[in-house]
Order: structure tokens, then sequence, then C-alpha cells
């Protein structure tokens, strides 16, 4: 969640964390607008399993690439760029992974870790749930 000019913009993952408590949307809020400071709290093991995420996005991508994938990595500046025209054009040009791609429209925003072009599969319902919001938002741009 972040304050652009003065109109809170939301991602699928503050949708997420709002269907799981909803006084976290109000914090989150609060922090946007500059009326709370974000906790600071250095969790080393939160540290390591950043970390360790990070690494095994990493050897996924390269996995992917060795297995003869075409992957577009998307690039753009941080959480808060969206690097949406070279995320549509990888779409449009029929890439089979994208990495880090950027999606928006209004209010809602999100960067992807990894897109994969699938005719079908199996998933979590969290995902869905992003899943349909990005469906339900049609114009992004």
């Amino acid at each position: 969640m972040r304050s652009i000019d003065g109109v809170i913009h939301f991602s699928a993952a503050d949708l997420v964390g709002h269907l799981s408590c909803r006084h976290l949307t109000k914090l989150d809020a609060a922090v946007a607008r500059g009326e709370l400071e974000a906790p600071k709290v250095f969790d080393p093991l939160l540290e390591l399993l950043r970390e360790r995420g990070a690494t095994h996005e990493q050897s996924y991508i390269d996995h992917l690439e060795k297995a003869g994938f075409d992957v577009a990595p998307v690039n753009g500046g941080g959480a808060e760029a969206m690097p949406v025209d070279e995320t549509i054009k990888a779409m449009g040009d029929g890439r089979q992974i994208i990495v880090q791609g950027g999606l928006a429209d209004g209010r809602w925003s999100r960067r992807t870790d990894i897109l994969r072009r699938v005719d079908s599969r199996e998933t979590k319902g969290g995902t869905i749930l992003q899943l349909s919001l990005y469906s339900e938002r049609r114009r992004w741009h």
C-alpha cells in the first residue's frame, strides 16, 4: 500500500492482508499517509527467509532458462516502479516466462515474481484470489 498525491494505492497482497486482518489495513493506510512510521524490526530469521526466497527464485529462473524456456526479465527500479508497458509487450510477444513484471490499473498495482504462460493449472486459494483480481481489472495499463 502506498500513497501517491494523497490517494491510497493497493496491491493484491494488500487485499490478502485485509482478509487476514482488517486492523493491518488500517495500520498500513496510516503508514502510507505518513501518520505512522512502519515498524523497524530486525529479525535475523526473517532476513534469512528473505535471502533464501531470493536465492530460490533465482535458482528457479536459472532452471527455466536451462530447460529452454523463453525468459523475459522486466527491468525497473525497486518495488515502487511499475514497468507495465514492458510487461504488456512481453505478453503480447508471447514470452513464456516474465520475471518481475508490473501490472497496474487505477489504484491497483503489483510487481509479479514470475509469470508463466500455461493453458491451465491447479493452484492455492491465495493465488486464485490474486489472479481473480488481475482478471477483474481488465484494463491493465
